[in-house]
């Protein structure tokens, strides 16, 4: 299963430096119109992520068979939350007013956790 976290840090990864060099691609995936489909896509792929984490991480062992399951149902967590579509668009506008600069720190971020995913289940495989 660890596989699964493998493919998972590298997406996270080539999301990560994607939007590092286009953060307008988020802004504009954030318009009005696009908004309940996102939301939707939003809810299934935190779900859907949140399940990769919590039961891949386990197989990790040290600290990261610790922390990746955590982020998992973290993760799950603020996806439960997300289904309120009030909270949700709250969510929403608060980072489609944001800078590029919030854009490209967030993807940075993403990027190094991607790394770090990466890292540690190649590192659990041998």
């Amino acid at each position: 299963m660890t596989w699964m976290l493998g493919i998972l840090g590298w997406v996270w990864f080539a999301l990560g430096l994607w939007w590092f060099m286009r953060p307008q691609g988020i802004r504009k995936r954030l318009e009005r119109d696009f908004r309940k489909k996102l939301r939707t896509l939003l809810i299934i792929t935190l779900l859907a992520v949140a399940g990769v984490l919590f039961s891949s991480g386990r197989e990790l062992g040290g600290i990261a068979g610790w922390l990746v399951p955590i982020a998992g149902v973290i993760v799950c967590l603020k996806a439960l939350l997300l289904v309120r579509g009030k909270l949700c668009d709250t969510v929403l506008d608060w980072w489609s007013d944001r800078s590029d600069r919030v854009y490209r720190g967030s993807a940075a971020c993403l990027a190094i956790a991607g790394l770090l995913l990466q890292w540690a289940t190649s590192r659990a495989n041998g």
